[in-house]
């Protein structure tokens, strides 16, 4: 076992060279996104629209800056709201995510994007949370407390920019673990240095 720690050890040593933090090239981001939500349940969600704001902080890795870490938090809200259908729920939801990830620069054609992933940890909060009940011929509402869930998410990222402090971001979250806050997330952020 002391073997294979101290071969682990000589790599990593070894390898320490080959990659480098950029720190003089961090940022910090902020921007705002229209979504499209979803809620993976044991219960029935139609899906919603919704708003997001998010920021980042990114620092080029390795040799060269063709890859970037970053650290994402966002809030992510939606209004469920279905039309009357038997046992379909509604409520207003909303997600905190932190996200952890690498981005890779990609060339098309004459523009740089970024294009990578992360793994996340998401607070899901459900207020005003409702179902559809058929009573024969008449419905109503079942109304439920307020509930709070952890999530483990997995997120996809695509940046485009557009100036050199501008760009378009696209995310895709998904919750390894029910439930969760799904989301596709279009919008813009700005660089700061």
């Amino acid at each position: 076992m002391l073997n294979r720690i101290q071969a682990l050890l000589c790599l990593v040593f070894f390898s320490v060279p080959a990659w480098s933090v950029e720190w003089d090239h961090a940022f910090f981001s902020a921007g705002g996104s229209a979504l499209l939500a979803a809620q993976p349940d044991e219960n029935d969600y139609p899906l919603a629209a919704g708003l997001a704001i998010h920021a980042d902080y990114q620092v080029p890795v390795f040799v060269e800056g063709h890859t970037r870490a970053y650290l994402m938090a966002a809030l992510d809200w939606a209004r469920f709201r279905p039309d009357v259908d038997d046992a379909v729920h509604g409520s207003s939801s909303y997600g905190i995510t932190a996200t952890a990830g690498l981005l890779q620069d990609i060339q098309a054609g004459d523009r740089l994007l970024w294009l990578g992933g992360g793994l996340g940890l998401q607070s899901l909060h459900r207020f005003n949370h409702y179902s559809w009940e058929k009573n024969g011929t008449i419905w109503s509402q079942a109304r439920y407390g307020d509930e709070q869930d952890f999530a483990l998410m997995l997120q996809g990222q695509l940046q485009i920019p557009v100036t050199p402090n501008l760009r378009i971001d696209t995310h895709v979250n998904w919750p390894v673990s029910q439930p969760g806050l799904a989301t596709f997330r279009l919008g813009a952020s700005l660089e700061f240095k």
